[in-house]
């Protein structure tokens, strides 16, 4: 792939896992086959530091801060409890 389509990919993806983590917990647990959704999904929402990574020139400032300040309050959500 080229860094167009691997940022597309990794944009995809992030979306994708915004769009599951907007809706309620039941449609989360049965799209996730009810497998430690909050957490693969915060570990989902993680692909966005890759993409702003990648993102140069494909994002604007305001979308790249945008995107870093909703990515560290994520990152405030508890983990695993199982390290």
């Amino acid at each position: 792939m080229d860094d167009q389509e691997v940022f597309e990919q990794s944009y995809w993806n992030f979306i994708t896992a915004l769009d599951l983590m907007a809706k309620d917990a039941e449609t989360q647990c049965e799209v996730m086959d009810y497998y430690n959704v909050a957490c693969e999904l915060k570990d989902d929402i993680a692909v966005g530091y890759y993409m702003l990574e990648i993102a140069s020139g494909k994002l604007s400032d305001v979308q790249q801060n945008a995107i870093r300040n909703f990515l560290t309050e994520v990152e405030k959500i508890p983990g695993y409890l199982f390290a």
